[in-house]
This record gives structure tokens, C-alpha cells and sequence, in this order.
């Protein structure tokens, strides 16, 4: 993130035009889609159940997004939160704090487990 905010400031190509940084974070979990940016809370599992019969918290449930497709912009999540970022910094914290929205679940060999994919998506755009 340090670099892109560096060529973003730095390139000759840039000096003369404004551009826009915005981050989303997602999380693809047993086949569902969540916003690891919404507000909310932490969207820990109950129960350490590996599976949704354990209940999912009300913030999980709250950032759960559906998978969407039109001609223009091909597939998408739909309601996904982006955050814009006017420096590294600001990036990070928002990936720190995605990463602590993770539905996580106990098993046998590890205590803390995730067990999803996770797609940390950032766009520049050029204003």
C-alpha cells in the first residue's frame, strides 16, 4: 500500500491529476459471501461449531452480501462496503480490522480457524 500511495504522489504521469483509493474486504465462507468492513462488530461463530447449525452471530448475519451479475458490470457484490483511504495507514487499519470481523470457529487442531478465502480489493480511481 506504502508503494501505491508513493507512485500515486510521485509519478509524472499523476502530478497533474487527482486520484481516488478505495479498499473493500470480503470473506467467502461455506459458500457465502460477508462484508468484512461493515459495521457491526465481530462476527465470531458460537459454539466453536464448524458448521451454521451452531448459530452465527447477529453480526454475522448482518454483513452476509449476495453475489451479483448485470451486463455492465459483470459479477458483484452487491451492498459492499468500500472505504476510501487517503493514505497507507488508513488501509491498514481497515485490513486489521476486516481481519477481525472473520467468522473464526474452533476445531481439534486449531483453536482460532478461519476456514474461508478472504479478497482484500483495492481500486484507484482517477477523478
Amino acid at each position: 500500500m506504502s508503494e501505491l500511495f508513493l507512485q500515486i504522489e510521485t509519478a509524472a504521469d499523476f502530478r497533474s491529476r487527482d486520484f481516488r483509493v478505495h479498499i473493500s474486504y470480503l470473506e467467502v465462507y461455506q459458500e457465502r459471501v460477508y462484508d468484512l468492513l461493515a459495521p457491526g462488530g465481530a462476527a465470531v461463530q458460537r459454539g466453536g461449531d464448524p458448521a451454521p447449525r451452531g448459530g452465527w452471530t447477529a453480526a454475522a448475519r448482518s454483513r452476509q452480501r449476495r453475489l451479483r451479475y448485470d451486463n455492465r458490470r459483470g459479477f458483484f457484490v452487491q451492498n459492499l462496503e468500500w472505504i476510501e483511504c487517503t493514505d497507507p495507514q488508513q488501509a491498514l487499519e481497515a485490513l486489521q480490522a476486516g481481519v477481525r470481523n472473520k467468522i473464526m470457529a474452533s476445531h481439534e487442531q486449531n483453536e482460532a480457524s478461519s476456514r474461508s478465502h478472504c479478497i482484500f480489493q483495492v481500486e484507484v480511481e482517477r477523478t
